[in-house]
């Protein structure tokens, strides 16, 4: 799925394959842990703008998280 017309992350989610939803759920979660104060939104068809990852399986989250925490201890815009 490239584009979706869904209103929230949420519905995203629901719309994804399962071979796509547990890797972005879990991607999710970690932005939402260590993100706090940024906000989440819907662009471009796309839950926010800067993380893009064409095989879920080869996600590196804990490289993902260190990024996460990085961003948030910059205080200035995530991209």
């Amino acid at each position: 799925m490239v584009q979706s017309r869904a209103e929230d992350v949420d519905q995203y989610l629901a719309e994804l394959p399962d071979a796509r939803r547990g890797a972005l759920t879990e991607l999710r979660a970690l932005c939402r842990a260590e993100l706090t104060g940024f906000r989440e939104v819907m662009a471009y068809g796309m839950p926010g703008e800067c993380l893009r990852f064409r095989t879920p399986e080869k996600i590196d989250f804990p490289l993902v998280r260190d990024l996460l925490r990085a961003t948030a201890a910059t205080r200035g815009p995530a991209c």
